[in-house]
């Protein structure tokens, strides 16, 4: 156990004390925020606006609270995946100059230094993704709060389980990169096209329909409308107190994505979340067993 912590540490400190890589981290939520703030809030709220037929009113609060609602949810599930690929550049930094040779030699076990790396790019990626969810809830606060205190605690939850997923996801990927400037290449293609895939830069329902069954394989799509869903149940909760049909709160909640379907069957939340922790244990489990197999090999060229 100390040996883990003190693996721990010394990665912790190897990422913060390189300001260059903690700024990169922060790239995307600030990107996701410049363009809800120039452009994508002004669609959302305008798309939200002609889905409400005429006779019914929507309090300006609420559809505030909407958009917000999309920019926390974007920036949740995309910085999971994206902030967690530059917090595994000591383990790849590591290769590079040699390090990891160093630690090989000694007592400590492959799996622990490994393991290590795991632990530090989760501890590190928490405190990011926590840090930028609580600026969005300031932001939601000023522009329209409807998040109840259940809700508050929930997003929370799911925000660590989204961290848990992306750095799961993330350090089995990095584990087959040999390079810094690969990791760099390979996480600006790969959380590029996560961002789409995962709803961040515009609904999955407006996708075409076998594109939506294709994404309905993908882990990604359900961790997405887990967080939303506890996002905007006290926006929908007042739309319906305010006299709104339910047939319109239905409609919004499949059009924002909230209601994920697998091939025509609604999935439930229980569903959605056994398939989060799922995909989590098993990007962990495969982690494991890669890093498993690489010892084995070497064992058996060094006994040959």
């Amino acid at each position: 156990m100390k040996t883990i912590l003190a693996l721990i540490s010394r990665n912790r400190k190897l990422y913060f004390r390189d300001m260059g890589l903690f700024l990169a981290s922060l790239v995307t939520p600030l990107i996701i925020i410049i363009l809800y703030a120039t452009f994508l809030a002004n669609t959302f709220k305008s798309t939200i606006t002609s889905n409400i037929p005429q006779g019914v009113e929507v309090s300006k609060n609420i559809i505030e609270g909407i958009v917000a609602g999309t920019l926390m949810s974007a920036i949740a599930t995309s910085c999971c995946v994206t902030t967690t690929f530059c917090l595994n550049n000591p383990m790849i930094k590591d290769r590079n100059n040699g390090l990891i040779k160093d630690f090989e030699v000694t007592p400590t076990k492959r799996s622990t230094i490994y393991l290590g790396y795991y632990l530090s790019t989760i501890i590190n990626a928490l405190m990011v993704n926590l840090i930028a969810l609580g600026v969005c809830f300031i932001y939601v606060a000023i522009v329209g709060w409807n998040i109840s205190l259940t809700n508050f605690f929930l997003i929370i939850l799911d925000d660590i389980l989204l961290v848990l997923f992306g750095a799961s996801l993330t350090i089995l990927v990095s584990y087959f990169v040999t390079s810094e400037g690969a990791l760099t290449a390979v996480s600006m293609v790969f959380c590029a096209f996560y961002g789409f895939i995962a709803g961040s830069y515009m609904p999955l329902s407006s996708f075409s329909s076998g594109v939506r069954k294709a994404l309905s394989f993908l882990p990604s799509t359900y961790a997405n409308a887990i967080i939303k869903n506890h996002i905007y149940e006290g926006c929908f909760d007042k739309m319906i107190d305010d006299g709104a049909p339910k047939e319109l709160v239905d409609g919004l909640k499949e059009s924002l994505d909230c209601s994920p379907k697998f091939f025509d069957h609604e999935v439930k939340m229980w569903v959605m979340y056994l398939i989060l922790i799922g995909s989590i244990i098993l990007f962990t489990v495969a982690y494991i067993l890669v890093s498993r197999r690489k010892l084995n090999n070497i064992r058996i060229k060094k006994h040959r």
